[in-house]
């Protein structure tokens, strides 16, 4: 354009103007070139990426579990925020930022007056942004907080329909649904307002730039301080300082985000290694220690909740079969799920062969550890798949053998396909309470585990399941195999050589089972309320102890 206003227009010249053009046209074709080169560059760096942290990020995601919180359990989401924006237009725009510096150096040397009226354009825009950064953050992490109650309460209703059904609560679900709703909706329309303000100030302020260069130009032009094919560069150079800052200023929460991502990677990354780094992988003995243990509630303030295990110190030897026996919210199934490391106690430890537990390599407890939760999971895969924990060595006879040691074999078979009958809520046939708990029970016998860890494994099995259960429980013992069971039931402990006693996240007792049976546990005191007696003394009833002893089913 400087050319052509200052050249070709002045002397008329056509020769001159053509090979302006095959100059200009050459220069896209290398412009179109480079540009598709750089984007497929950052294609395939948005790719390498998704490629050497996918499998990481999803083991991080199992392992934080359904009850995290939602931004701290998303290392998938911060990966496809990572590689989206790897690939997108604002990563090109990072990459243009640092020839802003050179076009505004050569506005500068066409004339300081104009290189000024740019850079006070890039700062208005910057005041502006910043001013709806701190406008409409509040906003922001409110409508954020409801979008998360909404999405969770939609989650739990879906959960829970068939009770919802039976009980006619869907109209009332459905008022207090549409509340909430509204009340997103509401912080989201306050959300989104400094936003469109803000883009329409831009896009005004860029057509204002235009005709303030035009206007500072002609007036420079009269006074013979820039020719007129100068103010045309102007107007060009202009719009390649401002494009990419438009870009970074108008969308800035997607960068914050981006970058926001990329340190939690960073963190979830580091916290992933382990004390074993090299050398052949360590097998486990299964010696088992438990030092001083406490968990803290996840949410709340510490000092003013009852922590659901507390200061917990046990030792079990290679071999041992024991209980742990608890009422409701005693900590049963939180300590199953800390022996089994799935969840970190906030102090104390658990030592195997006296190593940390999170210190092993995952390789090295593959095969050390079967876990039974209280809630029994399968994934959307065939029998054979969840049973093998999808493990590709797994052999068909290594699956055929733990299901049989569960006493699911003859279940499995009469499935429609056996052993290869798809599982899951969408794509396969429904299962029963009691075919899951058969089939997780397989699952935690597979490899005959070193350390067998089950949470209420009586649950959903019937006379047949339990003969064959409590076998199970004997062979484990003939192949020198920890067994714990939690269950707060004492009949159904029986088998087992010790039993550990929890009472309010507290351990009350560690003894042989025959000592602990012998014990004489109170009895459950009836008292008569206060309000109908009306202040007159406490009536206590004390049961039989002798008539309880004989009668173990009534106590």
């Amino acid at each position: 354009m400087l050319q052509v206003y200052d050249r070709v227009i002045p002397t008329g010249s056509i020769t001159t103007l053509f090979g302006l053009f095959t100059i200009a046209v050459t220069l896209y074709g290398f412009f179109a070139v480079f540009d598709v080169l750089r984007q497929r560059i950052l294609s395939r760096i948005s790719l390498r990426v998704n490629l050497d942290l996918g499998e990481e990020c999803f083991r991080t995601w199992i392992r934080s579990g359904p009850r995290k919180p939602p931004n701290d359990a998303e290392p998938l989401v911060h990966l496809g925020v990572i590689t989206k924006f790897l690939s997108g237009p604002l990563a090109i725009s990072i990459f243009d930022l640092p020839f802003v510096p050179l076009f505004l150096m050569i506005l500068f040397i066409i004339h300081p007056w104009l290189g000024g009226v740019v850079i006070a354009a890039i700062l208005v825009s910057a005041l502006a942004s910043l001013t709806v950064t701190r406008i409409s953050r509040p906003w922001y992490s409110t409508a954020r907080q409801q979008q998360q109650s909404l999405q969770e309460f939609s989650d739990r209703s879906r959960n829970a329909a068939d009770a919802l059904a039976a009980m006619q609560m869907q109209r009332h679900l459905s008022k207090r649904w549409k509340a909430m709703q509204d009340k997103f909706l509401a912080y989201s329309q306050k959300t989104s307002l400094p936003s469109e303000l803000l883009t329409t100030a831009n896009k005004t302020l860029r057509a204002l730039l235009q005709t303030v260069l035009l206007t500072v130009g002609a007036v420079l032009v009269i006074r013979d301080q820039i020719t007129p094919g100068m103010i045309m560069a102007v107007l060009i150079l202009s719009g390649r300082v401002l494009t990419p800052v438009d870009h970074l200023i108008t969308r800035w929460r997607e960068v914050g985000n981006a970058f926001t991502s990329h340190r939690k990677m960073s963190s979830i990354h580091n916290a992933g290694n382990t004390g074993f780094k090299e050398g052949p992988v360590p097998k486990p003995k299964g010696h088992i220690t438990v030092r001083s243990m406490t968990v803290f509630p996840a949410q709340g303030v510490r000092g003013l909740h009852r922590p659901p295990l507390q200061d917990i110190s046990f030792d079990i030897p290679l071999g041992t079969r024991l209980g742990i026996f608890g009422h409701s919210a005693a900590g049963k199934s939180l300590l199953a799920k800390i022996l089994s490391g799935a969840t970190r106690p906030d102090i104390g430890e658990i030592f195997i062969d006296g190593i940390p537990l999170h210190d092993w390599p995952s390789e090295s407890l593959e095969r050390t550890i079967g876990y039974l939760p209280q809630n029994v999971a399968l994934l959307p895969a065939t029998v054979s798949d969840n049973i093998a924990r999808f493990d590709m060595s797994a052999t068909a006879d290594d699956v055929t053998a733990a299901a049989q040691l569960a006493g699911a074999h003859k279940m499995i078979l009469s499935l429609p396909h056996g052993y290869s009958t798809q599982v899951g809520e969408r794509t396969g046939i429904p299962l029963s309470c009691g075919q899951i708990q058969l089939i997780g029970l397989a699952r935690s016998f597979l490899f005959l585990p070193k350390l067998v860890i089950l949470d209420e494994p009586y649950t959903h099995l019937d006379a047949s399941g339990i003969v064959a259960f409590d076998k199970a429980i004997i062979d484990l013992k003939k192949e020198n195999r920890t067994t714990i069971i939690m269950s707060h039931n004492r009949e159904t402990l029986k088998l087992l050589d010790k039993i550990l006693t929890l009472e309010n996240g507290c351990l009350k007792g560690f003894e042989p089972h025959d000592q602990a049976n012998s014990r004489k546990y109170p009895s459950r005191i009836n008292v008569l309320p206060r309000s109908i007696v009306q202040n007159q003394p406490v009536t206590v009833v004390q049961p039989n102890v002798a008539t309880f002893q004989r009668s173990p089913l009534k106590q």
